[in-house]
């Protein structure tokens, strides 16, 4: 007799009690306490009942002070409130019971996945036609995140299954909001893999949309071409885009996009690449002549790299970085500095051979972070210290003059142990 793996009996549990909170409607699991409307997909304009969920979404503690008065506003009243335009000069809060949104409640906006089953592209579908019909909040939003992450995986069951790149009409959506946002200042984008890109870049350039007022942007490696919609960026985050499609060279497309980023006369640059290459650290002075922090999510050597070799050669680099003030390095083990991080399994750190293990393993750690602070010091000695894995080195001085660096644990090694073990 055929069993049920563990997998699809989790898959079948969980679709029967989503089934039967909604249709018992359990009021622990009735969310939110507001009625919320979605966007019509299929006729392009808003269905009307109450709340738009891109509102909801931003959690705003304004929106739980006054639930009672919101869940009691007619659809029409609901809309006029948070999507109206409202000149100043003719603000009138008296008009919806007394209620007068908060300045910020559009300043930070999210097109993410549901909480529920709806799958990934049909919600963003929904989430951003509620903006494109509220001018309100384009005109007023800040900081806007995407975050997606269709269920594609070959071995989900065929009904779960989420189709890789985004439907018709849904890119020249993203163009249209996303375009119409004028005072949009960071951009968060979440969506990974290399096909999904392209199709919405060509939607994006088809349009012609410019970010020019976006200073913060946050990307997974694939979606670099952002930084063409966003050309006034000054604080960069680039993502490794693990378990995502990927272009047929993924390393000369690394290549490229670090070869490029001296366009963008970076102040700030967070890097999670998945690997790191001489190559990289050659051409660190002339991509970055502007940098003023900098920092390594990852930092992978070479096979044949000596120890410690690979950190003394990138912070040599650094050192010709005149603007540099922070430097960001990934934990030690990553560092190429004899340090392998120990075992990775909880296990080997139980009982009491397991206590000596892990103090054993902490100090290897803490004796590798230290030295990686020394490289540090001696090839870039205008920085004030340096965060390693974390831990911060300041750069400073004792009683007689002498250069020393103060880690959390200096000289409260013991004390800092039983800290961190507890």
């Amino acid at each position: 007799m055929k069993t049920r793996s563990t997998l699809s009996l989790f898959f079948f549990s969980a679709l029967l009690f989503q089934d039967l909170a909604a249709a018992w409607q359990f009021p622990s699991l009735q969310v939110p306490l507001i009625p919320s409307w979605h966007g019509s997909s299929s006729s392009g304009t808003p269905a009307t009942n109450n709340i738009p969920q891109f509102i909801l979404d931003t959690k705003h503690p304004w929106l739980t002070t006054h639930a009672d008065d919101l869940s009691r506003l007619r659809p029409d009243d609901a809309y006029s409130l948070f999507c109206d335009p409202v000149p100043a000069e003719n603000h009138q809060p008296g008009k919806h019971g007394g209620l007068d949104l908060p300045a910020d409640l559009f300043h930070r906006l999210r097109v993410k996945d549901s909480p529920t089953d709806i799958p990934s592209w049909t919600n963003a579908r929904a989430l951003l036609s509620e903006m494109k019909h509220c001018p309100r909040a384009l005109s007023e939003v800040r900081e806007l995140g995407v975050h997606l992450y269709p269920r594609t995986a070959d071995w989900l069951l065929e009904e779960l299954r989420e189709p890789v790149l985004p439907p018709a009409g849904l890119p020249e959506l993203f163009a249209e909001v996303l375009g119409s946002m004028k005072g949009l200042e960071k951009l968060d984008w979440g969506i990974r893999g290399w096909d999904q890109n392209q199709v919405i870049r060509a939607a994006f350039e088809e349009h012609g949309v410019r970010l020019d007022d976006v200073r913060e942007l946050g990307v997974d490696m694939y979606a670099s071409w952002m930084l063409d919609v966003a050309p006034n960026v000054q604080k960069l985050q680039i993502r490794r885009a693990e378990g995502a499609t990927r272009p047929e060279d993924p390393r000369g497309y690394k290549m490229q996009v670090f070869g490029g980023l001296k366009r963008w006369r970076l102040r700030e640059l967070d890097l999670e690449l998945e690997s790191w290459t001489p190559e990289m650290t050659r051409l660190l002075p002339e991509m970055l002549p502007e940098i003023e922090d900098l920092r390594f999510q990852s930092f992978e050597r070479g096979p044949r790299a000596a120890r410690g070799e690979a950190l003394q050669n990138l912070t040599r680099a650094l050192g010709s970085l005149n603007n540099l003030r922070r430097l960001h390095l990934p934990w030690s083990a990553e560092l190429g500095l004899g340090f392998d991080g120990g075992p990775l399994c909880g296990n080997f750190y139980d009982g009491a051979d397991g206590a000596r293990l892990r103090r054993r393993v902490e100090m290897e750690n803490i004796n590798a972070t230290e030295r990686a602070g020394e490289i540090v010091r001696a090839n870039v000695p205008r920085l004030k210290g340096v965060d390693v894995g974390g831990f911060y080195g300041n750069f400073t001085v004792d009683g007689e003059g002498r250069d020393v660096t103060v880690w959390p644990w200096t000289g409260r090694l013991e004390d800092w142990l039983l800290e961190i073990y507890i």
